[in-house]
């Protein structure tokens, strides 16, 4: 059973997209969202951690291992 569309047919869309550009905008929309969510205070619930908590949230997922070899 497959669903299948031309994505340049869906409503907002104006691109192709072949299966491996889909696969990995998921993964990369996944990383993303799952570091928005550790941003937020688990004592508050809010979004006011201090800058360098917020940065840190963000540097090793998104640090290349490739900067350390230039």
């Amino acid at each position: 059973h497959t669903v299948s569309a031309v994505t340049t047919s869906l409503d907002g869309v104006w691109l192709e997209a072949d299966h491996e550009c889909i696969l990995w905008c998921r993964q990369l929309t996944r990383l993303l969202s799952s570091l928005l969510v550790r941003l937020v205070d688990p004592h508050t619930g809010l979004d006011t951690r201090p800058l360098p908590d917020r940065l840190a949230v963000f540097a090793a997922p998104l640090h290349s291992p490739l900067v350390s070899l230039l």
